[in-house]
């Protein structure tokens, strides 16, 4: 690949060697593009759209994600910003696409709300805005690790429970000395009674 991540696209869409496919069917990444804080999405707005962000220099709109892969892999100097669920399934059925190993724009966190709902945009906004300061990946990281504790515990717990239950099941040297004497006292009785039958047996041959 020429580039792995935002910042090496960059440099490519700067030099002019690459340009950026957009779904014309959805709106959603170029106005992400257009309102990330980011310095590095800044820059990259700028290539797009031009400083007044009214320009479209260096982006190609194609309908569709299949529209869109197609022109990709036909036209050198293109990438395709999309859905990297759905791209990651061409890659696997598809063996000339390639999906960066990082994701350009991740999403971590969504709001379904009701289509062409008035909220869309402004709940958009603040996502990005808490994912750019960092606010999703803390929370997120801090959920993990809570539910690696959680597990952890869970599995202390469990091996505990065994551990006890095994205990329950085995017996003690003081519970199973029982055993022993009655298995003394049987060889005692034994003993005595062939001891008994080999003196009348002795009697009797006298």
């Amino acid at each position: 690949m020429p580039f792995e991540d935002i910042n090496g696209l960059l440099a490519k869409v700067q030099s002019g060697a690459y340009q950026v496919v957009l779904d014309g069917n959805s709106m959603s990444r170029t106005n992400m593009i257009k309102q990330s804080q980011t310095e590095v999405y800044t820059k990259l707005k700028v290539e797009l759209f031009g400083p007044k962000g009214d320009q479209f220099r260096k982006v190609k709109y194609i309908k569709g994600l299949d529209g869109c892969v197609d022109f990709v892999k036909k036209n050198a100097g293109y990438v395709f910003f999309g859905p990297r669920d759905a791209l990651d399934v061409k890659a696997l059925t598809d063996c000339d696409v390639t999906v960066l190993p990082k994701g350009l724009l991740p999403v971590e966190f969504s709001i379904p709300l009701q289509k062409n709902s008035p909220y869309a945009t402004i709940f958009s906004e603040k996502i990005r805005e808490l994912h750019e300061r960092g606010f999703i990946a803390k929370w997120l990281n801090d959920y993990k690790v809570k539910k690696a504790a959680s597990a952890e515990n869970r599995i202390l717990k469990c091996d505990t429970a065994k551990d006890r239950r095994q205990s329950k099941d085995r017996l003690t040297l003081d519970q199973s000395q029982g055993a022993f004497w009655v298995l003394l006292i049987g060889v005692g009785v034994s003993a005595a009674a062939f001891g008994i039958e080999r003196l009348f047996g002795l009697t009797q041959l006298l």
